[in-house]
């Protein structure tokens, strides 16, 4: 144990995201409800080193934070759609375009080389560019793109609604791109794994579907309470607290019913 530093904010509400700065390992950020800090390790000792941030913004519901390529700033999300763009202690500046986009509650940000994706309730991916210089925000909304599947469980397709049902909107938990940010993988809060082609972004129209599912229509909502296998073939039958009866074929990886 290197440092120790106990805070009544955070006993209170919790942290629910800890990260280390990738250019400076003796910097990192903290966010959970109602908090939002910086600490530095210095002289074996661990530091609180707290946000400037301005009035009304201290005890806000923070979900998420990411470090940004580049500089040593820090993005943190909040439940009411904003993202603070936060460098050495300072607030930047607060953007509101993700919640204008349909992203109202913000759940996860993901940092890549041009900047960062926001997500959350809505089902939008919000990809934010570094701005020009001379623009007071830094950064900018460049691209949205919707996250929805058929109501069947059937992939929404380019067409909305196409797969059998209508295509609803997906709460994504969680964003991770992979090292060569070719392709972008997302969770949703119903227990899907989606793929989107991150690499592509200046090309994909932006109101069309571009996620392919993982096992799509086959994942459980809520637990699974029976399992039972074929003798002759390779099927396995589950059914679950969602209230779903599925049919699987376990050799091709698929849910066919």
């Amino acid at each position: 144990l290197l440092a120790l530093q106990k805070n009544a904010m955070a006993a209170s509400f919790g942290i629910t995201r800890v990260s280390f700065n990738p250019s400076d390992s003796n910097t990192l950020a903290t966010t959970g409800p109602k908090f939002f800090k910086l600490w530095r390790y210095a002289d074996g000792q661990l530091k609180v080193w707290n946000v400037n941030l301005h009035k009304g913004r201290e005890h806000q519901g923070y979900t998420d934070h990411c470090w940004l390529p580049g500089d040593d700033r820090v993005a943190a999300c909040t439940d009411q759609g904003e993202i603070l763009i936060a460098e050495k202690g300072e607030l930047k500046t607060v953007l509101a375009s993700a919640a204008a986009a349909g992203a109202a509650r913000l759940l996860c940000l993901a940092p890549f080389a041009r900047g960062f994706l926001a997500a959350g309730e809505g089902g939008v991916i919000c990809v934010f560019e570094a701005a020009k210089e001379d623009v007071k925000d830094l950064y900018q909304l460049s691209h949205s793109f919707p996250c929805a599947q058929a109501e069947r469980g059937l992939v929404a397709s380019h067409a909305a609604g196409a797969g059998g049902g209508e295509a609803k909107a997906l709460t994504i938990t969680s964003l991770s791109a992979t090292p060569s940010e070719e392709l972008l993988y997302v969770a949703t809060a119903n227990s899907q794994l989606a793929s989107f082609p991150l690499a592509n972004i200046d090309i994909l129209k932006a109101d069309e579907h571009h996620f392919a599912f993982f096992a799509s229509g086959g994942f459980h909502h809520a637990a699974i309470t029976g399992i039972d296998v074929c003798v002759r073939k390779p099927l396995l039958i589950t059914c679950g607290a969602d209230k779903t009866l599925r049919m699987w074929n376990y050799a091709t990886k698929t849910c066919e019913q």
